[in-house]
C-alpha cells in the first residue's frame, strides 16, 4: 500500500511543470505529508490550514 504522500506525489505528477509552478496556495490540513509535498510539487506555493482543522487554544 502506497503511503499518503506518495500517492499524492505520482498524482500530481500528471500535470506539466509550468502548470504546477502556477499554484500559489494549497489548503489542507495539518498531516505532515501535505506540508513537505506542497513545497515539492509546487515550488512557488505556500501551505495554508484550513480553520477546520486547526484547534485554536
Amino acid at each position: 500500500m502506497l503511503s499518503v504522500g506518495h500517492q499524492l506525489e505520482k498524482y500530481f505528477l500528471h500535470f506539466n511543470q509550468l502548470t504546477k509552478e502556477k499554484v500559489k496556495i494549497i489548503i489542507t490540513d495539518t498531516n505532515r505529508a501535505y506540508s513537505k509535498l506542497t513545497k515539492i510539487i509546487f515550488p512557488n506555493s505556500i501551505a495554508v490550514i484550513d480553520s477546520y482543522h486547526y484547534i485554536f487554544s
